[in-house]
């Protein structure tokens, strides 16, 4: 088997998760995974994250919450997903951004969050999958582009259900 490279895994959609992070580059070889962080340890961040967890190339790194109740809840929970292996706690986003071992964030805090959090994800060197809606407004979309532009990241959105029958249904009415 040709060894993978994380571009080629990620830009492959991870699988089958909603979460695709394109712009890793490094190889990865034998025992090397993607390593991925949570921001967010509500029920979308860990539904999500639990998905990417129960894969063999890849692993859960660090999740980060402020409720530490539901940090604790959500690592034990990944923890099971991966063979044992539990993510490192953080309550402060900062400290997932500075963890150089991270290659991508999951961003699913709180709506106001979501544009500030991937800034400085994109800032920190992270590639970025960020709930819907990135952003608030048009002034924030703008920022949040310019931070994947200048800073040479990917930034993907949830927009899984954009192109759901019932969505469909609902434009065409």
């Amino acid at each position: 088997m040709n060894p993978i490279k994380r571009r080629t895994f990620l830009k492959a959609g991870l699988g089958s998760t909603v979460i695709g992070f394109p712009s890793l580059g490094k190889a990865l070889g034998a025992n090397d995974r993607v390593q991925v962080a949570l921001v967010g340890c509500g029920g979308r961040g860990t539904q999500v994250t639990s998905s990417l967890a129960s894969r063999s190339d890849v692993v859960c790194t660090q999740i980060c919450d402020i409720h530490e109740e539901r940090l604790v809840r959500t690592a034990d929970f990944i923890a099971k997903q991966q063979g044992g292996h539990k993510p490192l706690l953080a309550t402060h986003m900062e400290e997932v951004f500075a963890n150089k071992d991270v290659d991508a964030v999951v961003v699913a805090t709180p709506d106001h969050w979501h544009t500030p959090a991937a800034i400085l994800a994109c800032q920190a060197g992270k590639d970025v999958y960020v709930e819907k809606p990135f952003s608030h407004n048009i002034w924030e979309g703008r920022k949040l582009v310019e931070a994947a532009r200048k800073y040479k990241r990917v930034v993907q959105v949830g927009t899984q259900n954009r192109s759901a029958p019932y969505n469909l249904a609902a434009r065409d009415y």
